[in-house]
């Protein structure tokens, strides 16, 4: 039998034992084969979610990303029968994902595809792709693979975008013909009509290389702005990832304007976002910015980013709706991070910020006023969840010293910072400055953030396997124990969740120096530590820290 057939039984039995273990059978009964074949009593649409489960990976988000992996190895089940095959195309084209690894024929081949079937563009919710510099010979993909008829029903395609006339659809067509990948995935995110996401990995620092693109994008917009719900319009386009193609420099903010002037766009993910200002208009505003600029973006997310903090206090100006707000300061560009100075540029996002993330962990050790808090957010009033560097919210000097800064201070009391509808307090990198403030804080949890119930210090706590595992945690940064445990008791108290990362018990390692080589050695002792003590006493090595003196 061929493997594929045998593939094909494989998971067709998969889909068997979830349906019967769903609707109640004896897991027992099941393993022995003796249910009825229930797959024909089902509806479609319990079998539609039978299909999204089985054969597929674990869906989890990708890193720093905003969409799960999506569905896999669906294709030897949709073989199974024509039923499956129905109702498995949809969910096995709702995403289509192309790395850089991915090859030079994927992509021409998946458009030939949709072109050939054309139901199957309404399947498609998630298009990610590596983008190309296709001004590049090497970065051209190969099209040998499509046929005749696959032209025919490309130029049909280009020829039903409305507003581009024929000399500018034999152009297009053209660079598709010479695997421009801006040219293919223009014409393909045209044709989409449920479209929610897209996805540009690599993306170049200038839009001269995506003119199409960019064309497609604005056109979108204009049409929205009328009203239109037609694919050209990209009416459900929700979310938008777009990550830089170096390690150094980025994006400047004009680049992601396309995107976000969609109105549908209500979430923006932007990896090495690099804007110093460097070519400012004669009124020393950005070259990007204007008065009347307004996004409908309500989760904004800035990872690896360095944007001078005016251009910062303008560009977040432009979403008056915003709720979510994600800032991780480094790696693009070699611009100072000056916590004091955010503050500003967060003003207006003081009627609708529910969400904030602030964190610079590449500091530059360069910056004026580096490790200064950054300010009371007392009078953002929706505001329920903070997550930033300890000194963000606390300092590393007492407030009420009075050699600190005249311009910005160096420490600021746990108290005044936060809102009364603070929900969740995550702090980063605590040190000895932490434990006070916070004891402070949960003591009087009433008076200053009577909402709060989760606090997250980076704790973790051990999991032991035999035996019962101790409520303190293991690992307390800035905290020493008695601290520690009066902390989460005093949480207890107040009604506040602590948060533990539970981890197994850590091995234990001896390093000792071979007698005859005077080498030194290395030995590991996992839980329970069998043998560690008499390791230790044989080779003179200390109990507590497994050294040897």
């Amino acid at each position: 039998m061929a493997r594929t057939a045998l593939q094909n039984r494989f998971l067709h039995t998969q889909a068997m034992i979830a349906c019967r273990l769903a609707l109640g059978f004896d897991p027992l009964i099941v393993s022995r084969g003796q249910t009825p074949d229930i797959l024909n009593f089902l509806s479609d649409e319990l079998l539609l979610e039978v299909v999204k489960y089985v054969g597929c990976s674990k869906k989890e988000p990708k890193y720093g990303g905003i969409a799960p992996n999506g569905p896999k190895r669906l294709l030897n089940l949709a073989q199974c029968s024509r039923r499956l095959h129905r109702i498995t195309i949809p969910v096995l084209y709702s995403h289509f994902r192309q790395s850089e690894s991915g090859g030079s024929k994927a992509l021409p081949q998946f458009m030939c595809r949709i072109f050939a079937t054309p139901e199957l563009a309404s399947c498609v919710q998630v298009y990610h792709c590596a983008a190309r510099d296709s001004q590049w010979d090497d970065n051209s993909l190969d099209m040998s693979a499509v046929g005749e008829q696959d032209w025919d029903r490309i130029t049909q395609a280009l020829n039903k975008t409305m507003d581009f006339n024929e000399e500018a659809t034999e152009a297009w067509l053209s660079s598709i013909k010479a695997g421009d990948w801006d040219a293919i995935t223009a014409l393909l995110i045209s044709t989409f009509p449920n479209l929610e996401e897209l996805e540009f990995d690599s993306w170049s620092y200038t839009d001269e290389v995506y003119p199409r693109i960019i064309r497609t994008l604005t056109r979108a917009k204009e049409m929205q702005d009328r009203g239109e719900t037609g694919p050209l319009a990209m009416p459900k386009l929700r979310r938008v990832s777009l990550e830089y193609w170096d390690t150094e420099n980025g994006l400047t903010i004009r680049l992601l304007l396309p995107f976000l002037k969609i109105p549908s766009v209500r979430t923006f993910y932007g990896r090495m976002i690099e804007d110093e200002n460097v070519e400012p208009t004669d009124d020393g505003n950005p070259n990007w910015f204007n008065a009347g600029l307004a996004f409908q973006t309500k989760r904004l997310y800035m990872y690896h980013s360095s944007i001078d903090l005016a251009s910062l206090a303008l560009f977040l100006n432009c979403f008056p709706s915003l709720e979510i707000f994600h800032y991780k300061n480094g790696a693009a560009g070699y611009a100072s991070f000056e916590p004091p100075r955010l503050m500003a540029a967060l003003q207006p996002l003081k009627p609708t910020l529910q969400e904030l993330r602030v964190l610079d962990e590449e500091q530059h050790g360069i910056a004026n006023f580096e490790g200064y808090p950054l300010g009371s957010l007392t009078e953002f009033t929706k505001l329920r969840h903070i997550d930033v560097n300890s000194t963000m919210m606390i300092g590393l000097e007492d407030p009420n010293n009075p050699g600190a800064s005249d311009v910005f201070p160096q420490g600021q009391i746990l108290t005044d910072a936060v809102p009364q509808s603070l929900e969740i307090l995550r702090l980063r990198g605590c040190g000895v400055w932490v434990p006070l403030p916070m004891l402070d804080l949960i003591e009087h949890k009433e008076t200053y953030c009577p909402l709060l119930t989760y606090v997250d210090l980076g704790w973790e706590k051990i999991l032991y396997p035999d035996k019962p595992s101790p409520k303190e945690p293991y690992i307390h940064p800035g905290f020493t124990k008695d601290e520690a445990v009066k902390l989460l008791k005093l949480c207890e108290e107040k009604g506040v969740m602590m948060h533990m990362t539970v981890e197994p018990p850590k091995a234990k390692h001896v390093g000792y120096r071979d007698a005859g080589k005077n080498t030194r050695l290395t030995r590991w002792f996992e839980y329970p530590y069998d043998g560690y003590e008499e390791f230790c006493r044989e080779h003179g090595c200390n109990l507590e820290t497994g050294w040897q003196p």
